[in-house]
């Protein structure tokens, strides 16, 4: 809107007659133009960083205070698929393969929330140690009448005695456990 003003203002002292309507309605749209990709460019990233710092937040508090479990008969097969679909474009950057294993089809009680995050954390995890491709393996099934899933890797694997279940234990560089 400046650069607009200092146009009018420049042009109206060269010669009275050079500011025309269209060349006044020009320029404003193309600085219109501008400041509605810059403002709408702005707010993506602001979004980006809400969404991010959302998830941060969410995390700490479910560190904090676990909620309660609210548990239902879910398809295992549904929760496997939307981990595969969510975390394919990792994988197939990495040259892993992702195999899930008969039992799909089993219905378990559980939570599913809290089930596809250990299952999200579990093949993410797997990822990050195989940088050089790989395979993830998911299986399902029954024992006892229980569900149980089983992920396993192709990975190195974890180096004796380091207990996961241990906070905040990692064997990355810049992890966090």
């Amino acid at each position: 809107a400046f650069i607009l003003v200092g146009t009018i203002v420049y042009n109206a002292t060269q010669s009275p007659f050079y500011l025309d309507v269209d060349n006044f309605v020009n320029l404003f749209r193309l600085s219109i133009e501008k400041v509605i990709i810059a403002v709408a460019m702005t707010f993506v990233i602001i979004n980006g960083e809400i969404n991010r710092l959302e998830r941060i937040v969410k995390d700490t508090l479910l560190f904090a205070r676990p909620s309660e479990p609210q548990r239902a008969d879910v398809p295992v097969g549904d929760i496997l698929t939307d981990v595969e679909r969510l975390l394919g474009t990792s994988l197939n950057k990495r040259g892993i393969e992702l195999r899930i294993g008969p039992g799909v089809k089993l219905n378990a009680h559980l939570d599913r929330q809290q089930i596809e995050q250990v299952l999200i954390n579990l093949v993410q995890n797997a990822i990050e140690a195989m940088p050089g491709g790989g395979v993830v393996t998911v299986e399902s099934g029954l024992v006892d009448g229980r569900a149980l899933m089983v992920v396993r890797d192709s990975g190195p694997g974890l180096p004796d005695g380091l207990d996961v279940f241990q906070l905040f234990v990692t064997t990355k560089a810049r992890g966090t456990g």
